[in-house]
């Protein structure tokens, strides 16, 4: 299993490294996971500057409110991101991922494939206050 996610991480990093430089394949297929390789789901909303989270994992929900989210190294996150502004907002996961623009009343996914252990920010391009740092914790390996 952790074979195919390193695989999925490594294709998925590559196609973002060459969106970012404007290199886009005419037959490229979205960043997304199959299903069963989500670990977890992360729901963020725009107008509450991202201050609440509600985060699923095995049909299981929560909600929390941090300054700091936690992520794991190796973990595949899939981010869902509502606009319920009255603007188009721009939403950039860190400096070399895929940015999301989200229209208004629209809700937008991305699946982070968390393959370092750099901390990044979640935000709203121009928009400082509506912005959420996201730590990486080491992952733990069975011996």
């Amino acid at each position: 299993m952790l074979h195919s996610r390193s695989a999925a991480m490594v294709a998925n990093s590559y196609a973002a490294t060459l969106a970012g430089i404007g290199i886009t394949p005419a037959g490229a297929q979205p960043m997304r996971a199959p299903h069963n390789e989500i670990d977890r789901e992360l729901r963020l909303t725009i107008s509450d500057a991202f201050a609440r989270q509600t985060w699923v994992q095995s049909d299981r929900a929560w909600s929390e409110t941090r300054d700091v989210l936690v992520m794991h190294e190796y973990e595949i996150v899939r981010v869902i991101v509502f606009n319920d502004t009255l603007s188009v907002r721009v939403v950039s996961f860190g400096g070399h991922r895929t940015h999301l623009r989200i229209r208004p009343g629209e809700m937008q996914a991305l699946d982070l494939f968390i393959d370092s252990l750099e901390p990044f920010v979640i935000a709203v391009v121009g928009q400082p206050p509506m912005s959420r740092s996201v730590k990486i914790r080491e992952a733990t390996r069975a011996e």
